[in-house]
């Protein structure tokens, strides 16, 4: 990469090309100042990070959890955000401590955006960007789960095709429901969701995954993520596992509903809750099987329901009737429909 000028980011280049002396001097002010905290792995990854830097070495996520975290060959970078966490972090220490500094050193450190490595800025004026290197990370996702549910799906809806004329009527007498006339009443393709719950992993004291947890506030991915940006201490206690299991109970009710998906005729498709995305909700009918306890505001916030001492009990509010579910116990159980519109904004 050869340096750039721009009189708005001044002028970036690499270590190779500054005096050993100006880095050492720029990383000693940034450490005696106190901007990267008590914790000493931000000074390991900013060491390890400049080492690289004046080699001509790009490290890779692997290499630094290994190098500086203490982790072993088992780490996996599809499962594992901790290096992007911590480097996000660094360089938001960086930043910070740049912009409170009374007058800008001539030479100050710098972590490009989507980079794992150190570059010098050569300016009074803070770089608002930096050009990004010409590198393309490739992220594997577990996704196991995913593919096992749409499979199943799949097969699901291959079997509903070849059924008896019986239960071909019992679809046509459910397709007549206000509720399934809504969805097929248009060209608007289904997504069938299935609610899952987000695990992750808790480490013991050498690193190791020692159980898997489930936390309602932890969702997904994103969820942990967003955790670990706000406390990076978190990441030597938990580990996402990219891992998801859905209830017994939904499964049950998939086999019901994934015949009634292929009846409608329509373009459809399946995905778990935690692969969700806001254009998933904009562009697709959604059809939700789910706990009520996950849907929570979501649905009662639109119906005559409340939920009773527990989210095993449904108050009709309407009718003053209690319907009680069999919380898991090898019965038949409630099953509840509902349907609720979304506005289309028209532009």
């Amino acid at each position: 990469m050869k340096a750039v000028n721009d009189d708005n980011t001044g002028t970036i280049q690499l270590l190779t090309h500054c005096s050993p002396q100006s880095v050492r001097d720029a990383r000693e002010q940034i450490v005696a100042s106190g901007a990267l905290g008590k914790s000493v792995v931000y000074v390991q990854l900013l060491d390890y990070l400049i080492n690289c830097a004046l080699e001509s070495r790009q490290p890779k996520e692997f290499d630094v959890a290994v190098g500086v975290l203490g982790r072993d060959s088992s780490f996996d970078v599809s499962r594992d955000s901790a290096v992007r966490v911590y480097i996000h972090q660094l360089r938001n220490r960086l930043d910070k401590h740049y912009k409170g500094c009374d007058s800008a050193p001539a030479l100050q450190l710098q972590i490009p955006k989507g980079q794992n490595t150190i570059v010098a800025v050569n300016s009074q004026v803070l770089p608002q960007s930096v050009p990004a290197f010409d590198w393309h990370w490739r992220w594997l996702t577990g996704v196991l789960a995913a593919v096992v549910v749409v499979l199943a799906v799949l097969n699901l809806l291959q079997w509903s095709q070849h059924q008896p004329p019986a239960f071909a009527r019992q679809l046509d007498a459910s397709l007549d429901h206000a509720i399934w006339q809504t969805i097929a009443d248009d060209d608007i393709p289904i997504l069938l969701v299935m609610g899952d719950y987000y695990i992750v992993g808790e480490l013991n004291e050498r690193g190791g995954v020692a159980r898997m947890v489930r936390d309602f506030y932890i969702s997904s991915r994103d969820d942990l993520n967003n955790l670990f940006m706000r406390d990076a201490e978190l990441q030597k206690h938990f580990r996402d596992l990219d891992m998801t299991y859905m209830p017994e109970g939904s499964a049950s009710a998939l086999m019901t509903v994934a015949p009634l998906v292929n009846a409608t005729g329509k373009h459809y498709q399946a995905k778990m809750m935690s692969r969700v995305i806001t254009a998933d909700l904009r562009d697709n009918h959604i059809v939700d099987i789910w706990y009520i306890s996950g849907l929570n505001n979501l649905f009662f916030a639109t119906s005559s329901f409340l939920p009773g001492n527990t989210f095993d009990e449904v108050y009709d509010r309407a009718t003053g009737q209690l319907y009680t579910s069999t919380a898991g116990l090898p019965e038949r159980g409630e099953p509840l429909s509902s349907s609720r519109p979304v506005p289309v904004l028209k532009v």
